[in-house]
C-alpha cells in the first residue's frame, strides 16, 4: 500500500484514537488468518461475520495498527494497549466505505490510465488480453482474479505504485447500482462492454434491465473518453442512436462495427484474423479455440492501437495471451482430449463453447453441461435455449448434471437429439463413470457448468477411474 497513517486519515476521513501520523504502512490486510507482522488490519462486516471480532487476534499477530468503526468497542482495550503500546487505532465511520476512500485515494495519487471492462460473458478473458498487449508498452496493473467487486477493486487498487501508467480493471456486478459505486472508486478512461447475456437475471428480470446495469460504468464517462462495445450484441448495438459526450466505438466480427476482422481462419487450437491498421491489412494470431473469442481480442488490440503501440507490439502481446484456468483448458486422458471449461457459465457462454466444439472436426465429441445458476424463473427456458442450439450440430453424446440441466436434454430430444444419446445425472461422479465406460482416443468432451457445479472434479474422477495421474 505505503501510505502514510497521515495519508490514511486524509484518504478516510478518519480519526487517529492513537499512533504516529508519520508512521508508514506497506500493506493493509482484511484478513486476520493471514495478516504479518507490521500490516495495517481493517475488519469488514457482512451479513454472516463481522472483522471487528477479530481485532484482538490482529494485534496479538502485532499489526501495526487497526481501523475500527466508531460504533464498535473494543473490550479489554486498556490491557491490550499496556501489551502493544505502539499500536497505531484509526477509527472511521464504515470500513468498507474507508477501503474504498483509500483506493481511491491510491489511484488519485498515481493517476494511471482506467480501462474498465464489463460484460456478462467474456469479461475476464477480454481483461486478460488488454493486460498482455498493453504490457508489451506500458506499466500495468491489472485484477486479479476474481476480485472485481466492492472489496476487490478497492484491495486492488492499493497496489498501485508510481511508475503504472495503466489500470485495467473487471468490473462485475449482480444488481443495479453495483457499477456505478466502482466507476467513482476508479472512474474509466475506456469503459468495455462486452455483450448483454442472462447472467444474474434472476436479480434483474430481464436483460434490458442487465444493461441497464452494465451501462453504469459509463456513468462517469467525460468528453474525450470512450465506451468501446461489442456491436454484435443486439443490446448493444441499439445504443448507436444515442448521443452522449463520449465516443461510442464498436468492435465484432459483423461487417457493421467500426473495428473487425476483414477475414478469419479457424484451426482447432486458435485462429488468424486480419485487421486494417491504418490502410495496412494486419495479420494476428490467437492461440485460443472460438469464433468468440476474437471479438475479445479486438477489443485489446483497439485499446492498444488507441494508445499508440505499434503493430510488432500488437501482434506478440495477442500472442502471449494464455486463457486463465478452467477457461477451455486442455487435458488429454488416455489420448481423448477432455475440454476444461467449467470456471463458469450463462446461456451464451454454453453456446459459444459447444459451438468451437462443433467446429473440431474429426473426433466423437461429448458434451457435459451443468446447471447454469442463478437464473431464476428464466431457468427453463435459458436451459431449454441451450438444448435447442445443441440440437443442431453434430454430436456423439449429451451427460447433463444437475437439476435444471435436464431442460437441456429434454429440448434436445424435441429438436431431434437422439433420445438413446442424453442422459442426466446427479452427480460429477456419475458423469465420469459414463465418459470412462468407452473413453479413447478419437473422444472430445467439454465439461461446462456455472461454478458452483464445480464440473472440474469430473476430470479427477475420469483419473481416479482410470488409475492415472495425467
Amino acid at each position: 500500500m505505503n501510505l502514510t497513517i497521515k495519508e490514511m486519515i486524509k484518504a478516510t476521513k478518519g480519526n487517529l484514537v492513537r499512533g504516529d501520523q508519520s508512521r508508514l504502512i506497506k500493506n493493509l490486510s482484511i484478513d486476520s488468518r493471514t495478516i504479518s507482522q507490521k500490516d495495517f488490519y481493517l475488519p469488514l462486516t457482512g451479513e454472516n461475520f463481522n472483522g471487528h471480532e477479530f481485532i484482538t487476534q490482529a494485534i496479538e499477530k502485532k499489526a501495526s495498527g487497526i481501523f475500527k468503526e466508531k460504533s464498535w468497542e473494543i473490550s479489554n482495550i486498556d490491557e491490550i494497549l499496556k501489551k502493544n503500546p505502539e499500536i497505531n487505532i484509526l477509527e472511521v465511520e464504515d470500513s468498507l466505505q474507508a477501503l474504498q476512500n483509500l483506493g481511491h485515494y491510491k489511484l488519485t495519487r498515481t493517476n494511471p490510465k482506467v480501462i474498465g471492462i464489463t460484460g456478462s460473458v467474456g469479461k475476464t478473458t477480454t481483461k486478460d488480453m488488454i493486460s498482455q498487449i498493453l504490457g508489451e508498452s506500458f506499466s500495468i496493473l491489472k485484477t486479479k482474479g476474481n476480485f472485481n467487486n466492492e472489496v476487490g477493486l478497492p484491495l486492488t487498487l492499493l497496489n498501485l505504485e508510481e511508475n503504472h501508467e495503466m489500470a485495467v480493471l473487471e468490473m462485475g456486478m449482480s444488481d443495479l447500482g453495483e457499477i456505478q459505486r466502482l466507476v467513482e472508486i476508479a472512474p474509466p478512461n475506456i469503459a468495455v462492454i462486452t455483450n448483454i447475456g442472462s447472467a444474474h437475471i434472476q436479480n434483474l428480470k430481464t436483460k434490458e434491465n442487465i444493461l441497464q446495469a452494465k451501462m453504469e460504468i459509463a456513468r462517469n464517462l467525460e468528453e474525450g473518453d470512450i465506451l468501446l462495445l461489442n456491436g454484435d450484441d443486439p443490446l448493444l448495438w441499439e445504443l448507436r442512436k444515442q448521443d452522449t459526450v463520449y465516443q461510442k466505438v464498436y468492435y465484432g466480427i459483423h461487417k457493421h462495427n467500426d473495428f473487425h476482422p476483414a477475414e478469419i481462419i479457424e484451426e482447432e487450437d486458435g485462429c488468424i484474423f486480419y485487421v486494417d491498421l491504418d490502410g495496412k491489412s494486419t495479420a494476428f494470431q490467437l492461440g485460443i479455440p472460438g469464433k468468440h473469442q476474437i471479438a475479445n481480442a479486438l477489443a485489446a488490440i483497439w485499446i492498444g492501437y488507441y494508445y499508440g503501440m505499434k503493430e510488432r507490439a500488437l501482434q506478440k502481446g495477442l500472442g502471449k495471451v494464455v486463457i486463465s484456468d478452467m477457461r477451455f483448458e486442455t487435458h488429454k486422458i488416455s489420448g481423448a482430449k477432455i475440454i476444461n471449461d467449467a470456471y463458469n457459465a450463462s446461456p451464451e457462454s454454453m453456446e459459444a463453447s459447444i459451438a468451437v466444439i462443433e467446429n473440431m472436426k474429426g473426433y466423437r465429441r461429448t458434451l457435459v453441461l451443468g446447471d447454469v445458476l442463478e437464473l431464476g424463473d428464466y431457468s427453463e427456458e435459458g436451459h431449454r435455449k441451450v438444448g435447442a442450439f445443441l440440437a443442431k450440430g453434430d454430436f456423439y453424446r449429451l451427460i447433463t448434471k444437475g437439476k435444471d440441466s435436464k431442460w437441456i436434454g429434454l429440448e434436445a430430444i424435441t429438436e431431434g437429439f437422439p433420445a438413446e444419446q442424453v442422459y442426466h445425472v446427479v452427480s460429477n461422479e456419475e458423469a465420469a463413470k459414463l465418459l470412462n465406460e468407452d473413453l479413447s482416443p478419437r473422444d472430445l468432451v467439454l465439461i461446462k457448468g456455472s461454478r458452483g457445479m464445480q464440473m472440474e472434479q469430473i476430470i479427477e474422477y475420469i483419473k481416479r477411474g482410470r488409475k492415472l495421474d495425467v
